[in-house]
């Protein structure tokens, strides 16, 4: 995933995870839901992407060492090894299949062949088939059939003989008889990797900003890093901070924001909103949804003022041009219209907010 589209997640997160970075209720002229159908998401938050009418500190007490969190090596500390499958598992989305002409069949191997199935010389219904694909060893087949491929090398035509089970489901009349099968041997398929060079990186992680195998193990380690810091400083707030109280308006704020991703999922299913909710999540009506997620809207709604409760008492905010570096910085781009069009300013301004706390923490956070 590209980092422009790591961004898009940051904004889509909290809409889609049911507001996990959302705020209170709307005012009377603002609805997350309009009469429409259409969908606020920035309703509720003020300009800077704060609380509409929440001071998160009236309600957090923050742990005395928020800004001097202690973080354990073995919470973050990412190995050679993690670097070296995160690279491997990247090159295997550049994997291909190659047609390999120039060796004979191993036990193992996948191939592709085309075959006609013949008893007494005549052949039978269901029995022929071309350009398939299997597996010799792993691919479901008559016992024998593909075994007696191997050590055969592509562009040859044989006969096998086998024999159907005494009981073949799959086609009775078959069971228990001899049978010749034509083989036309197409190819054997292998998967390859291409070579990870320098210039491979450059050309084709050029949207995670790395031009170099070693650039990219650097970046890649560091941003691995952050990440763990920043989970491990996230499980630590809400452990040890307090929440005295969480307004009702929010939990109702990040209820209507539930029922925005609920009915957005529906449309993305061709479903009606009802039948979606009585499908997918057991339940009948938008108030027992509500009802049955209400300790996850709750936590949502602690770290929510949380988060707001560090940004308040250590002046994080989000303007204009924090939002703007934030963006260049992360996905390479100051141009986030289309993700503006879609949530709003006030809404990308408190993601964003959440991830200026975050980073804020792990900058003062003492590394272990």
């Amino acid at each position: 995933m590209n980092k422009k589209l790591k961004v898009m997640g940051l904004v889509l997160a909290g809409a889609m995870l049911a507001g996990l970075f959302t705020g209170c209720q709307s005012a009377k002229d603002e609805k997350v839901i309009g009469d429409d159908g259409t969908i606020n998401y920035g309703a509720g938050l003020n300009d800077d992407g704060t609380i509409k009418g929440v001071k998160a500190l009236d309600y957090v007490t923050l742990p005395d060492d928020y800004n001097a969190i202690n973080v354990p090596a073995e919470n973050y500390v990412i190995s050679d090894d993690v670097i070296d499958y995160n690279v491997e598992y990247l090159m295997s989305g550049y994997t291909e299949d190659v047609d390999v002409l120039d060796r004979a069949v191993a036990d193992g191997d996948t191939i592709n062949i085309d075959y006609t199935g013949y008893l007494d010389g005549v052949a039978f219904d269901r029995g022929a088939a071309a350009d398939q694909r299997v597996t010799i060893g792993v691919t479901s087949f008559i016992p024998g059939f593909l075994e007696q491929i191997i050590g055969h090398t592509p562009g040859e035509e044989f006969d096998i003989n086998v024999t159907f089970p005494e009981e073949y489901p799959n086609d009775p009349d078959m069971a228990g008889k001899d049978a010749v099968f034509h083989i036309k041997l197409n190819s054997i398929i292998e998967q390859r990797t291409p070579e990870l060079t320098d210039d491979f990186v450059a050309i084709n992680f050029s949207n995670y900003g790395w031009t170099s195998i070693e650039d990219m193990r650097t970046k890649m380690k560091a941003d691995m890093e952050k990440a763990s810091i920043q989970n491990y400083i996230n499980d630590y707030l809400m452990e040890n901070s307090t929440v005295s109280e969480v307004p009702q308006s929010l939990l109702d704020y990040q209820g209507d924001l539930m029922t925005a991703y609920y009915m957005n999922s529906a449309e993305s299913y061709g479903m009606e909103f009802e039948e979606f909710l009585s499908s997918y999540l057991g339940v009948e009506s938008v108030e027992e949804m509500k009802e049955n997620q209400a300790d996850t809207l709750k936590q949502q709604a602690e770290y929510n003022l949380v988060i707001q409760a560090v940004a308040e008492k250590d002046g994080i905010s989000a303007t204009d041009e924090a939002v703007s570096n934030y963006f260049e910085e992360n996905s390479l781009t100051t141009n986030y219209q289309e993700i503006e069009d879609t949530y709003g300013k006030r809404y990308i301004k408190m993601a964003v907010l959440n991830e200026l706390v975050l980073e804020h923490l792990a900058d003062t956070a003492v590394l272990g």
